[in-house]
């Protein structure tokens, strides 16, 4: 199991301790009080089953599916649908429904004649999402129901390593002075990534951080384990405290890149704080790279 790292900070644990420390005109970042969700927009598989998938584009409320599947006669054949939120289950994310459609149309290299696009419907589809980067896909399609895992297709691993600063806003709370969505309760956020190792699956690995909260830094690095599912990261393992809070977590940071794998890096995501008291707040965060 992944640990605290013992012993005295190196001069990297220092250097971000003091940035930490700089942190309260942070609040006035550019993004400063715009605060983003991640979407459901990948292309998602079962690492299992690889030779078909599902792509998925989110706009709004509604996100579509297109999928990449055979036949009984071993054929590929297109199928797409419109699915819409529901009520969240247990796990807090709504199931998606709606209808699946099979399309035929023209030739890919003649003329495109539009006259000859059919198509019709075929069964339903929900999406169910278990965690930000995994869920559960029931189709049917001409009475054949078809219920299978997925999760976010990774085909090229992302490198965190760098010094991000940004912003939090409290989304779900029951602790004394973090109530949610006041609009003055804009906090200031430090990630500091010193090192990332990937295992030889290219999904999985360790990093040591050090993690300021409201100039508070958790005082020393910590060493961690996560798992990439496409642009989403979840972090095990790494935990951290200081003064207000017992534990400071991440669940999921969904990483995007404006200019190329070397270029601007913003990361966007959700934090667990428990209080000393008992008290658990749920921290929207948004970071931009400062320092690859």
């Amino acid at each position: 199991m992944d640990v605290f790292l013992t012993g005295q900070l190196n001069d990297w644990g220092r250097i971000m301790q003091r940035a930490v420390r700089r942190l309260a005109a942070i609040v006035a970042f550019a993004f400063a009080g715009q605060v983003h969700a991640f979407t459901w927009t990948a292309l998602w598989w079962n690492p299992a089953e690889s030779g078909w998938g599902v792509t998925i584009t989110e706009q709004g409320n509604v996100i579509v599916l297109t999928f990449l599947v055979y036949g009984e006669d071993r054929l590929p054949h297109w199928y797409e649908a419109a699915a819409y939120p529901g009520s969240p289950p247990g796990t807090g994310y709504p199931a998606w429904t709606g209808d699946m459609y099979e399309s035929t149309g023209p030739f890919y290299g003649g003329p495109f004649n539009p006259a000859t696009v059919t198509t019709r419907k075929v069964g339903t589809v929900t999406f169910s999402p278990a965690t930000p980067g995994t869920a559960t896909l029931k189709y049917s399609i001409d009475g054949v129901v078809v219920t299978k895992s997925i999760e976010r297709q990774t085909f090229h691993s992302i490198r965190l390593v760098g010094v991000y600063r940004g912003v939090y806003r409290v989304t779900q709370s029951n602790c004394a002075g973090y109530p949610v969505d006041d609009p003055g309760n804009y906090g200031s956020i430090f990630i500091g990534i010193s090192n990332m190792t990937t295992n030889p699956d290219g999904v999985t690995g360790n990093l040591t951080t050090l993690i300021g909260l409201n100039d508070q830094s958790c005082g020393r690095l910590v060493s961690g384990t996560y798992k990439q599912f496409g642009n989403i990261f979840e972090f095990a393992n790494v935990t951290c405290s200081t003064s207000n809070w017992s534990s400071i977590r991440f669940t999921d940071l969904d990483v995007a890149f404006v200019e190329g794998m070397q270029g601007n890096a913003s990361m966007q995501g959700n934090v667990i704080a428990q209080g000393t008291d008992g008290c658990q707040a749920r921290l929207s965060v948004s970071v931009q790279r400062t320092v690859p």
